[in-house]
């Protein structure tokens, strides 16, 4: 027996090691198959169950809770824990006076206190504190007054986002449930119509009683916008500049006001204005991310909605639903729904799948890299990085340069001294000699992944560590052939950008289309000159120093990343290339 249970380990340790072994061929030939892959793997080893999107249902969980047994709802980007247990308090008991919410923060824990107090003297009170991340010390006095002579119908129920500060008591006494919103288009329809309590779309709103003609069309298509709006964060730049967290709440508050506003003639310049600039609108904060939301809006909000038959995507697959559906015909129609969305229904080139997948990929590779233990060579790479890889300072009295690169001198110093300092003091965190606080451990993981420790860093750049000194000698390669050869006069001449999402045509001096699995397009040479234009279609890019386009909002209300724009010819509307998310960069990641 001992001899067929070895044989059945190491079975099963060839039969995973040959899958790892495909991993990593898929990862350097194909990187963008790597999440069909692990996903097949997960399938076949573990089940089909661990799969499929989790729907929250807070009845379910409900049942197991008790009065010191609370439930802690772990955050994720985009979840709406608060609407969501409104929703199901006014479903339990008609209505929401007996649930108080507080979100803590500085300041908030006697408010906390006098909450708990409150729901003990009286009876039947849930209590939901948000953010308990940013309490955490607060939680264990919070949790001393909630362990004995409690009422029996006391619920308490808790938000936090993962963080290793929230006690370990507190973890193993309460119900977890990780918030997630579900993935693809078909997954957020099916949370907004279907059958679970979290819905936001009733039986009653549906049906709408002396609603107009058009009005489950309306209906319906605000809740694809609102599905589209949210799955274009997963396409990273090319969807937001910024990920936002559209939430439930936003789609809730807004179908209310639909439900005012839609008389016989339907307003549409009023419904796009509250979406686009007051509810929606409301949570972006970049000028050229409400440009796109604006172009996206306009898919979903115009009269051929109000066509039979009307079309979303090019295909077909994603359309209109009928008026005379009832809500069980419109759920099976988003049952059949693709589980995967093509690009074509955001806007987006079928190319932007393949960089998002390359992105889950990355994500991937990176998470299983930072579980892996690393203290056996951390001891030496360490050593290796501050002993053979940096330079020595510059000598300030006998340089020649000081004269004209005194400031330059001075940085460099600056910057090998706070290199020279994190090493060693990395050094001494390796072997036991003081405490690894976050940033060195930062500056190790770094090292070991080649990329440059946000410690170094003074501005943002998205460049492996490698890059610099390759870069280095191409430029000293490369200075003595630059020439000035040809005298433009006025204005100025600036080249080295790079067409994201788009590719340029030389000939027609138009953009169109990119080529097959070309993400980037090499501009020529821009001669900017101030001069009088016809009207003609054109696109107006803007241009940014990073591919990350996010930045800090600067008093202007522009983003810190963000450069000018630049007009360019199109044969295309504007619009196509504003939910392409086509720009223009100063420098690319490699």
């Amino acid at each position: 027996q001992n001899g067929e249970s070895d044989q059945e380990e190491e079975g099963g340790k060839s039969v995973l090691d040959s899958c790892f072994h495909i991993f990593l061929q898929i990862r350097i030939i194909k990187p963008d198959g790597l999440t069909a892959a692990v996903r097949e793997f997960v399938t076949e080893n573990l089940g089909p169950e661990f799969l499929p999107s989790f729907v929250l249902n807070i009845r379910d969980v409900f049942e197991q809770m008790s009065a010191s047994t609370p439930m802690i709802f772990l955050l994720s980007s985009g979840g709406d824990t608060v609407t969501q247990l409104m929703r199901f308090a006014k479903e339990a008991r008609g209505s929401t006076q007996h649930l108080d919410i507080i979100s803590l923060g500085q300041g908030q824990g006697p408010k906390a206190e006098d909450l708990i107090h409150k729901a003990l003297v009286l009876r039947g009170r849930w209590v939901f504190l948000e953010n308990c991340h940013l309490a955490a010390s607060f939680m264990p006095r919070l949790f001393k007054k909630t362990g004995a002579n409690i009422d029996p119908q006391f619920r308490l129920f808790l938000s936090s986002k993962p963080n290793p500060q929230v006690p370990i008591s507190i973890l193993q006494r309460a119900i977890k449930i990780a918030v997630e919103l579900p993935q693809g288009i078909r997954g957020k329809l099916l949370t907004t119509f279907g059958s679970s309590g979290s819905r936001e779309v009733l039986d009653k709103m549906y049906k709408k009683e002396n609603a107009g003609p058009y009005w489950r069309r309306l209906l319906f298509s605000l809740c694809f916008f609102n599905a589209v709006a949210q799955e274009r964060k997963k396409y990273g730049a090319l969807g937001w500049n910024i990920p936002y967290e559209f939430k439930s709440s936003d789609l809730e508050r807004f179908i209310m006001s639909l439900k005012r506003l839609f008389l016989e003639q339907i307003p549409w310049q009023a419904l796009r204005y509250l979406t686009g600039e007051v509810v929606y609108g409301g949570r972006v904060t970049d000028s050229w991310d409400r440009r796109c939301l604006n172009c996206i809006l306009q898919m979903f909000y115009t009269p051929e909605i109000l066509q039979e038959g009307h079309r979303f995507s090019a295909d077909g697959i994603y359309h209109i639903i009928s008026e005379n559906m009832d809500q069980v015909q419109c759920v099976n129609y988003i049952e059949s729904l693709p589980e995967y969305d093509l690009p074509d229904i955001f806007g987006m080139h079928p190319d932007a799948e393949k960089t998002f997948l390359e992105s889950q990929s990355q994500l991937f590779m990176e998470t299983v890299v930072s579980i892996q233990p690393r203290l056996s060579i951390s001891g030496q790479l360490t050593r290796n990085v501050g002993d053979e890889k940096l330079p020595e300072g510059i000598d300030l009295a006998n340089s020649a340069l000081l004269t004209v690169l005194r400031q330059e001198i001075d940085r460099f110093n600056h910057l090998l001294e706070v290199i020279l300092k994190s090493i060693r003091s990395l050094c001494f965190a390796v072997k036991g000699q003081s405490i690894l606080t976050v940033s060195l451990e930062e500056v190790y993981n770094s090292c070991l992944n080649m990329k440059v420790p946000k410690l170094w860093k003074v501005r943002k750049t998205v460049f492996p560590l490698t890059f610099f000194l390759v870069n280095q000698l191409s430029d000293t390669s490369s200075l003595h052939l630059r020439q000035d050869e040809s005298n433009f006069g006025d204005g100025v001449l600036v080249f080295g950008l790079y067409l994201d999402g788009a590719h340029w045509n030389a000939v027609g001096q138009s953009i169109e289309e990119s080529k097959p699995g070309k993400r980037y397009c090499k501009m020529p040479s821009i001669h900017f000159l101030p001069v009088k234009v016809g009207v003609q279609e054109a696109y107006e890019c803007p241009v940014y120093r990073t591919s990350q386009r996010a930045g800090i909002l600067s008093a202007t209300g522009l983003s810190t990343n963000f450069v000018t724009s630049v007009i360019l010819p199109s044969q295309h509307p504007f619009s196509h290339w504003v939910t392409r998310g086509v720009a223009l960069l100063c420098q690319l990641d490699d």
